[in-house]
């Protein structure tokens, strides 16, 4: 018998955020889409993503306001056959 087992990428990341809070932190892509349904986001500000698909490439976004201001960091996920690449962007 031929046994198959699919490989299946969680993509992870973690959104850090310094100075005087309470912070209010969110995750969205920039690219026109909304963010997939197997995203999930939690209160230590990571994002989620599992099972990872080609259509989750794009450009994704941590946004970060306390009452001083606000601040962001915009991350590249290219997923290229089964396997992926981040990009950070300063």
């Amino acid at each position: 018998s031929t046994h198959i087992s699919a490989v299946t990428l969680s993509f992870i990341l973690q959104c850090q955020v310094s100075g005087e809070g309470p912070f209010s932190v969110r995750w969205s892509r920039l690219d026109s889409n909304r963010l997939p349904e197997r995203a999930t986001t939690s209160p230590s500000y990571t994002l989620t993503i599992t099972d990872l698909r080609q259509d989750d490439t794009g450009r994704y976004v941590c946004r970060a306001t306390n009452r001083y201001g606000t601040t962001s960091e915009e991350v590249v996920l290219r997923v290229i056959a089964g396997r992926y690449h981040i990009y950070v962007h300063k």
